[in-house]
């Protein structure tokens, strides 16, 4: 199956005055997984349908293997489409449906050759057996498999896929994103996925664009998207985190945040790219799993500070703590709300259970976990 490159070039899809999406530029290398991800409504759909030819852009350029393809009709686009309903055919066998893309686009194989070209697919998404069931003798994730079925036997060179796997349980849309990444790898297809899932496009891609409100916010490798978020909105948006507010000073050599509540925490003077920001207010941000938490006094090194847990919460696999930071009253019967309330997320070990459900507790915050959201 060859893939092809893709490319969107300052995209804009309008609805009379309305913004669909835009503008959006990215591209897609051959045999890359690239996830548009976003809440509902922020345009990541429609810049699927412009790729498939669904919609017509009203700016810009879609470019696969840098030829235009903006005027280029669906059926001609050597594209396959998933949907997110996934769309069977009641009526048809699972055989039927999966053939029905090759005998839509005319394709000139005799009977015996697009047979074997059904049972080859059928036997990738591992649904050899089950050619003459109809869709209702089928589970939620073998429906899915039909419907992925269908789109590659076509042998496009870019896989679109429109959230597919929201349609089934939490337990088995995990197996199916490891089964969905599997196979794209080795067929070396292109593939552009749409998903509110921040786990999902994680699990997934090699690149996430993350939308929000039709613009196109970030893109990039997902540890990038993680550790490095370029607004507020994609800090919180890439899973828990906890904000810190604050004046840029530099003391003695070293670089510090002023937060108030008689609270400095040092930063990594490379995080800030060895910039001047003396006096500059700046909004950093660090995620619940790096801070430290130690009931009694047993963390070594910088920026550990006196806490109270307000509360603490089971989650089954993780521990989430509440915990309040530069009270003035650091005592468990404080009363107090000054302060910087910070959420911390643990896994369920002996030593996270051993903590108290309220109490005085000791606080690290890491230099280099304390990243910049609007710096710069």
């Amino acid at each position: 199956m060859e893939a092809a490159s893709l490319e969107l070039k300052n995209l804009v899809k309008m609805y009379k005055d309305v913004l669909g999406v835009g503008p959006v530029s990215l591209s897609a290398a051959q045999g890359e997984f690239i996830a548009l991800l976003g809440p509902s409504g922020c345009g990541k759909t429609t810049t699927l349908r412009c790729i498939a030819g669904l919609e017509t852009p009203s700016q810009g350029e879609v470019l696969m293997d840098g030829e235009l393809i903006n005027d280029r009709p669906l059926h001609k686009r050597e594209i396959g489409f998933v949907f997110q309903d996934y769309a069977l055919f009641p009526h048809m066998t699972v055989a039927q449906n999966v053939g029905f893309g090759l005998r839509f686009r005319k394709e000139k194989k005799d009977k015996k050759e697009m047979q074997s070209r059904i049972a080859d697919t059928l036997e990738l998404v591992n649904l050899q057996g089950l050619e003459d069931r109809y869709p209702s003798q089928l589970s939620g994730g073998q429906q899915q498999r039909v419907a992925l079925a269908r789109a590659i036997v076509i042998r496009p060179k870019i896989l679109l896929l429109d959230e597919p796997l929201s349609n089934i349980d939490a337990a088995l849309r995990q197996r199916m994103q490891i089964e969905l990444k599997n196979l794209q790898q080795k067929i070396g297809i292109t593939a552009i996925h749409v998903t509110h899932d921040q786990q999902e496009a994680f699990t997934l891609a090699d690149q996430v664009a993350l939308f929000n409100k039709g613009r196109l916010i970030q893109f990039g490798p997902p540890d990038e998207v993680y550790e490095s978020p370029i607004d507020p909105f994609v800090a919180e948006f890439i899973g828990d985190t906890n904000f810190l507010e604050g004046v840029i000073r530099k003391r003695e050599g070293r670089i510090l945040l002023e937060t108030g509540y008689d609270m400095e925490l040092e930063l990594d003077p490379d995080i800030l790219n060895n910039k001047e920001q003396t006096g500059q207010q700046v909004l950093m941000t660090i995620r619940p799993q790096r801070i430290k938490v130690e009931a009694v006094d047993l963390l070594e090194g910088k920026n550990i500070i006196q806490g109270i847990i307000e509360q603490k919460i089971n989650m089954g696999d993780l521990f989430r703590f509440i915990i309040r930071l530069g009270a003035q009253d650091p005592s468990p019967e404080t009363t107090d709300t000054t302060g910087i309330v910070m959420i911390v997320n643990k896994y369920n070990t002996r030593e996270s259970r051993q903590l108290p459900s309220n109490g005085a507790v000791r606080v690290q915050l890491h230099p280099k976990d304390i990243k910049p959201v609007n710096y710069g």
